[in-house]
């Protein structure tokens, strides 16, 4: 599909995006089976590695970016970025910043520190923010690391 779409215009840079919001659970071992009384077995950190890289190893060389996007809190970023044997190949990962706990941002700041791309999600998801709270307050919490001006509300 990539040469397809290469093809059909060749001037993009194109990029494919996995969505993996229960991939935390998945290594967890706390997804409920059918009937709910009991889980599934954790799936270990390496064969999800391993099942990654079927994704992303076609993808190498042919300037496709790779992105993994993950909204549970939890997510091991390290394992996933870069190449490697024991790395899933993704290029850039996606999170919302609303899940990531302190553990969690030392993983992705060493990530970027790498050079790896982060699409931080910072507008909630599935409900609208007040007028007068634009924009949302985690993304002007994430803008004041970056800059000294806080961003303006709707009275300023």
């Amino acid at each position: 599909m990539v040469g397809t779409l290469t093809g059909l215009v060749p001037a993009a840079r194109w990029g494919v995006q996995v969505d993996e919001p229960g991939l935390p659970a998945v290594l967890a071992g706390t997804v409920p089976t059918e009937g709910g009384y009991f889980r599934h077995r954790a799936v270990a950190l390496a064969d999800a590695v391993e099942s990654l890289q079927t994704v992303t190893a076609p993808l190498r060389g042919r300037d496709v970016a790779t992105l993994i996007h993950c909204c549970a809190p939890g997510l091991p970023v390290t394992p996933l970025l870069g190449a490697g044997p024991d790395r899933a190949g993704f290029d850039a990962v996606s999170v919302d910043a609303d899940q990531l706990d302190r553990p969690s941002w030392d993983a992705v700041a060493g990530a970027v520190d790498a050079g790896h791309e982060l699409y931080l999600g910072v507008v909630p998801t599935g409900t609208r923010p007040a007028p007068d709270d634009w924009p949302p307050g985690r993304w002007r919490d994430c803008s004041r690391w970056n800059s000294a001006t806080p961003w303006p509300t709707a009275s300023s």
